[in-house]
C-alpha cells in the first residue's frame, strides 16, 4: 500500500470538524498528516501577547493528540 499524505492539514476544533475530521481522512485512503495550526485569531479571537497564542496553540496540540488515539 502506497502512504497518503496530507502535508497540510488544520484540525479545527473551534469552527470545524476537529479529531472527527481524521476519520474522514482514514476512510478515503489517507495514511499520514502533517497538522498545522490555524492563526490565532481563527481559534481564540484577538491575541495580545503569548498567552493567547499559547490558548492558540494548545487547542492545536489537544486536538491532535485526540485524532492520534
Amino acid at each position: 500500500m502506497q502512504p497518503i499524505l496530507d502535508d497540510h492539514l488544520h484540525l479545527d476544533p473551534v469552527n470545524g470538524q476537529g479529531a472527527e475530521a481524521v476519520t474522514d481522512f482514514v476512510n478515503v485512503g489517507g495514511t499520514h498528516l502533517l497538522v498545522l495550526n490555524k492563526p490565532s485569531w481563527e481559534l481564540v479571537g484577538e491575541v495580545d501577547g503569548e498567552t493567547g497564542f499559547r490558548e492558540a496553540f494548545e487547542l492545536t496540540i489537544d486536538v491532535t493528540e485526540r485524532a492520534s488515539e
